[in-house]
């Protein structure tokens, strides 16, 4: 049986969305082989590094874009294959014709999503994978549960093991990478700013106009650093580097409920303290066993004080709980390998 992952996302866009389809469809390469393929956009000639992908210029319908896929992938994958999108036409069209499709749901479906879910619903060859069972237990989804998967997401264990941390002329840092533009996910940080003028505060992330709307913010505060975008690279040893990460979600954020956050799995895999956010989805990932927690923005000062007061042993034990997940569950090799066994085989 063949995996075909079909996806109309410009895969060079830089975003979260072609970040994970590309670590998952190198996953899925490691795991299959030669009986993996990827069939993608991209409006540059790089290629991923897996044997049997086949990319196209992006054009501007997705339904053009759907259907080109389906019937290039039907031409050049000979013999019995399964179908793996993150697409709803694709999936739809798929399933029409028999063949036996997955599709991955990001965030809480439309009424016109709903509508095709139900039509979707009818389908035995379908199955559904949500990224959180928070968004899979939504009522609009009326999928049989038969065919009802979920899965968070995950990171490259082994990007971070390949880069050491550096160090730095600041004596105590406290990160956070993400977005700008998400909420008041970095504005619910300002309280910390003000009071522990003795940490710094960098944040990584955010086009440059945001970057520099930040920066006019909170000019008058000498303790918080905004850089920007970096590499990917870079922003590893930022985080390997820091003495605790920040993860700061609200209830402004439009997918506190549901998301699988991509960022607090880098943050585990560093092997660093994390104060988070612990709302929504997020309950199902980390609790006081593996990070600082709080469930209002009025009590960030209390965990981050919490942080600080610990004892060495507790912060190096939360540590090790964190990252003890990433290895068994939260990492794309078994993410790939549940939607192999579970769902796709």
């Amino acid at each position: 049986m063949k995996v075909v992952y079909l996806t109309t996302v410009d895969l060079d866009d830089g975003s979260a969305q072609a970040q994970q389809i590309k670590s998952m469809s190198i996953s899925f390469d490691r795991i299959l082989s030669d009986d993996f393929f990827v069939f993608s956009y991209s409006n540059c000639d790089q290629k991923l590094p897996v044997k049997n992908h086949i990319s196209y210029k992006t054009s501007n319908s997705k339904l053009l874009r759907s259907i080109n896929l389906i019937f290039r992938s039907m031409l050049l994958v000979r013999g019995k294959k399964c179908y793996f999108t993150r697409d709803m036409y694709i999936a739809l069209l798929l399933c029409i014709f028999g063949y036996k499709a997955v599709w991955e749901i990001h965030q809480a479906p439309s009424k016109f999503a709903s509508f095709f879910l139900r039509i979707l619903s009818l389908f035995d060859n379908f199955k559904l994978l949500s990224i959180s069972k928070n968004l899979g237990e939504i009522d609009t989804i009326k999928v049989k549960e038969k065919n009802k998967f979920f899965y968070h997401d995950g990171v490259d264990v082994s990007l971070y093991e390949s880069i050491q941390e550096t160090t730095s002329d600041l004596e105590k840092i406290a990160l956070y990478t993400g977005s700008l533009h998400k909420g008041d996910d970095v504005d619910s940080l300002s309280s910390l700013f003000k009071k522990f003028p003795d940490w710094s505060f960098v944040i990584i992330g955010g086009k440059p106009f945001e970057v520099q709307n930040f920066k006019k913010k909170y000019q008058n505060l000498d303790n918080v650093k905004f850089l920007g975008r970096l590499s990917h690279s870079d922003v590893i040893k930022y985080q390997k580097s820091a003495d605790v990460l920040l993860y700061p979600l609200t209830k402004s954020n439009h997918l506190w409920k549901y998301t699988s956050p991509l960022k607090l799995f880098e943050y585990m895999a560093a092997k660093k303290s994390i104060i988070a956010s612990c709302i929504g989805s997020v309950k199902e990932v980390i609790s006081s066993d593996s990070a600082y927690i709080y469930d209002d923005v009025k009590s960030i000062d209390d965990a981050f004080y919490e942080f600080i007061n610990s004892p060495l042993d507790e912060r190096e034990k939360k540590i090790r709980t964190s990252y003890e997940m990433i290895e068994k569950t939260y990492n794309w090799d078994a993410r790939c390998k549940y939607i192999l066994n579970e769902i796709l085989l």
